[in-house]
C-alpha cells in the first residue's frame, strides 16, 4: 500500500514539472469600413442625397431665363458657367470640387490634371446663404466653374470639404472650340420623327483620319436619348465638308410640353387648381390632366422642358423661392408600362420618386413633387421594364410640327493625341 502512494506521489510531481505552452490570444483584425462605398462614383448627372434640390448649371447672366441655357461654353468664353442647388440639411456643409476630363463617350480621359487646367485642382465652397423667410429653410450654395484651357467633356465632382470618396453631386457640361462650322437640317416626318442631319466644313484641316469624328445629337438637353454618330455618310474632299445622318434610330417629336405657374402662392397661376400654406409648408394641386395622343397639334412657346426659379414678391429668388409640396394627377386607364413625370427639373431621369401610383378608385395616376416655386415644364412618360428609354407617345402624342431644342456636337481625335477635342457645336429649333 505504502509503495502504491509513494508511487502516485511520483507520478503527479513529474506531472506537474510539465512545462504547458502559453496560451497566446490573437489580435482581432479589424476590417476597414469605408463609410461612402455606397456612393459610387459615376460619369453622369447624379444627386447622391436626397436633401439636395434645384441642381442648377448654366452660363452666367442677370435673367432668370439664362437658366434654361446648356451647360456648355467656348473655349475662352468670358462669361463661366455657374452651379447653383439647395441643400434642405438643417446644417450648412463645407463642400470642395474637382474637375475630371472625359473622353466623347464619358469616359475619363488620360490627359493629366496640368493638361487641361491652370489653377490646382481642388476649389473650396463659399459659405452657403440661408433661406430668406421660408416655410422650407434651406441653404444655398453657389461655385463658379473655374477656366480650363482644353475643349472636351467634362465631370465636375461635389464633395465634403477633406472627404473626397463622401460625394455630393456629380454635373457634366462641355467645352468648344470654335473651328469647324456645322449646317444642320431636319426632316420631319409625317409620323411624328425628326431625323437630323449635319454637313461639317473641316477648312484648312488635312483630314487624314475622318473615322476620328463623332457627332453626338442631343434633344433638349436630355442624355437617355442622345445619339453617337461615327459614321460619315458622304465626304467631299474638294471642298472639305463631310456630312453625319442619323440611320439607326430617330427621335420623337412629341408635342409641346405642359406648363405650370407656380410663381405665386397667394395667386393661382397657370394650370393650378389650388395652393394652400399650412404652418408645415406649401400645397399645390395641379389641375388634372388628360391624355393627348388623339388631341389636334397646338404650337404654343415652351421651354422645351426646362424650368425657372421665380417668386412674383420680388427680390432675390435663390433665396426668397420657397418649396411646395406638388400633386400631378393624369386621368387614364391603367397601362402595363411605368408612368413618371418628366422634366428637366428632375433631370429627365425615371426614378421611385418621379413615378406615378395608379389610384385604382379614382381611375388616375398620382404624384407628388418637392418642388421650388416657380414656372415648370413637365410631360408624363412611360418606360418599358427592360427599357433605358422613355417616350412620349402614347401619353403627350407625336408631331412632326413640334419645337424641340436640338443641339450637335463634334468630337475629333488626331492621331498623335490622348484626347478628343470638341471642334464644334450648334444648336437649333425644329418646328419652324
Amino acid at each position: 500500500m505504502n509503495k502504491l502512494l509513494i508511487l502516485g506521489f511520483i507520478i503527479s510531481t513529474l506531472a506537474s514539472c510539465i512545462p504547458i505552452p502559453p496560451i497566446v490570444v490573437q489580435d482581432k483584425v479589424k476590417k476597414e469600413v469605408n463609410p461612402f462605398a455606397h456612393k459610387k462614383f459615376v460619369t453622369r448627372d447624379f444627386n447622391y442625397e436626397s436633401t439636395l434640390k434645384t441642381v442648377l448649371l448654366y452660363p452666367k447672366g442677370n435673367t432668370p431665363t439664362q437658366a434654361l441655357e446648356s451647360s456648355v461654353m467656348y473655349l475662352g468664353q468670358t462669361a463661366p458657367l455657374v452651379l447653383e442647388f439647395d441643400d434642405l440639411s438643417a446644417k450648412p456643409s463645407a463642400f470642395s470640387a474637382k474637375l475630371i476630363h472625359c473622353n466623347r463617350d464619358w469616359t475619363i480621359s488620360s490627359l493629366n490634371e496640368i493638361e487641361f487646367i491652370n489653377d490646382l485642382n481642388l476649389f473650396h465652397f463659399d459659405a452657403p446663404k440661408l433661406s430668406n423667410n421660408t416655410h422650407q429653410k434651406y441653404y444655398h450654395y453657389s461655385f463658379t466653374i473655374p477656366p480650363v484651357k482644353t475643349s472636351g467633356n467634362y465631370l465636375i465632382k461635389i464633395f465634403r470639404k477633406g472627404q473626397e470618396k463622401d460625394l455630393v453631386l456629380i454635373r457634366r457640361f462641355m467645352v468648344y472650340e470654335k473651328k469647324w462650322e456645322i449646317k444642320p437640317s431636319i426632316i420631319e416626318k409625317p409620323n411624328g420623327e425628326h431625323l437630323i442631319q449635319c454637313k461639317i466644313h473641316y477648312g484648312g484641316v488635312e483630314l487624314t483620319n475622318p473615322e476620328n469624328i463623332t457627332v453626338l445629337i442631343r434633344q433638349n438637353q436630355r442624355w437617355d436619348n442622345a445619339l453617337l454618330i461615327q459614321k460619315a455618310s458622304t465626304r467631299d474632299t474638294k471642298n472639305k465638308f463631310i456630312s453625319y445622318q442619323m440611320t439607326t434610330r430617330a427621335f420623337e417629336g412629341s408635342n409641346e410640353f405642359r406648363r405650370f405657374d407656380m410663381s405665386s402662392f397667394q395667386f393661382i397661376g397657370k394650370r393650378i387648381y389650388s395652393t394652400e400654406t399650412l404652418e408645415t409648408g406649401n400645397i399645390v394641386t395641379l389641375e388634372t390632366d388628360k391624355l393627348r395622343p388623339q388631341a389636334t397639334y397646338k404650337k404654343i412657346m415652351d421651354f422645351n422642358g426646362g424650368y425657372i426659379v421665380y417668386d412674383e414678391r420680388g427680390g432675390n429668388p435663390q433665396l426668397k423661392a420657397d418649396y411646395a409640396q406638388v400633386n400631378f394627377t393624369l386621368k387614364c386607364n391603367e397601362l402595363k408600362d411605368e408612368v413618371y413625370v418628366v422634366g428637366k427639373f428632375n433631370n429627365w431621369q425615371t426614378t421611385p420618386k418621379n413615378r406615378m401610383n395608379y389610384n385604382l378608385e379614382t381611375r388616375q395616376y398620382e404624384a407628388v413633387l418637392l418642388l421650388k416655386q416657380g414656372v415648370y415644364d413637365y410631360m408624363y412618360a412611360r418606360k418599358t421594364e427592360d427599357g433605358q428609354i422613355f417616350y412620349f407617345d402614347q401619353l403627350e402624342g407625336n408631331h412632326p410640327k413640334t419645337n424641340n431644342q436640338y443641339e450637335i456636337f463634334v468630337y475629333y481625335r488626331q492621331s498623335d493625341s490622348r484626347n478628343d477635342q470638341m471642334i464644334g457645336y450648334t444648336t437649333f429649333g425644329s418646328g419652324s
